[in-house]
């Protein structure tokens, strides 16, 4: 029986976009696995802060419940900072997969030292910063590196994305010793494979999106999901539910 991977987009996509997302990682599972995606219906259109990543969570988790009840074996959420994932693992008996938290273990099993290479800010710097910490992969980090774009121009400037990128990751190689390199955004992902950046830097570069996939499929081959003693099911108890806020209009 064909088994399913639900990859929950954490943001807002066109439908358009979304197939050519599902195009782009069908690629990297089985062929007795499908994968779908579905972003959530309301949020932010890029997560890079901590405000965008709680304001998105409710409904990230609401898609993931959904995901267990129409018989998904796996979710993938498709972001670097891995949102809510505490949360899902919580709510959820299937295996929830975060890219992020995959990813920097896969690196330090590949070399000594990983660089992550994420888009513009500070405020994503501590949250990746954050999860290394969180993950006890300290020691591990060589650096974190920027392109210095933000997430929605990375598809705008593919070529400007890509140079950048191999000009970083060179950089993390010859000064800081890195030997493995992480793409610390999910939205890197289709750039890095256009670009074929592992062989032009000549290094191991883990695609976070891809491995998560790949790993979902692992753990669902052999049924093995996340421990309900480490990940206990939330307290039962009553709801209040609000229409949709428009917070951003607020900050004004």
């Amino acid at each position: 029986m064909t088994k399913k991977i639900l990859v929950i987009i954490p943001v807002y996509y066109s439908s358009e976009r979304l197939v050519t997302r599902k195009e782009f990682l069908a690629k990297c599972v089985s062929t007795d696995f499908e994968v779908e995606t579905r972003s959530i219906k309301y949020g932010t259109y890029s997560i890079e802060s901590s405000f965008d990543e709680e304001l998105n969570a409710p409904f990230i988790l609401e898609e993931a419940v959904k995901a267990e009840k129409d018989g998904f074996n796996a979710v993938v959420i498709d972001c670097f900072i891995d949102p809510a994932i505490d949360a899902m693992r919580e709510a959820l008996k299937i295996p929830v997969i975060g890219p992020g938290e995959t990813s920097m273990h896969i690196a330090s099993l590949l070399g000594n030292k990983f660089t992550i290479i994420t888009v513009a800010g500070p405020t994503l710097n501590k949250l990746i910063a954050r999860n290394v910490e969180k993950h006890g992969l300290s020691h591990k980090l060589a650096s974190i590196r920027n392109v210095n774009l933000p997430v929605l121009e990375l598809r705008k400037r593919e070529n400007e994305t890509a140079s950048i990128l191999i000009e970083e990751g060179s950089k993390a190689i010859e000064e800081e010793n890195a030997d493995v390199l992480i793409l610390g955004c999910t939205e890197l992902s289709e750039i890095a494979d256009k670009y074929n950046l592992q062989e032009k830097l000549g290094v191991p570069i883990i695609d976070p999106i891809k491995v998560a996939v790949k790993f979902a499929e692992l753990l669902a081959s052999l049924n093995l999901s996340h421990s309900k003693k480490a990940y206990p099911y939330p307290t039962q108890k009553p709801i209040s539910y609000f229409e949709t806020l428009n917070i951003t209009k607020l900050l004004e």
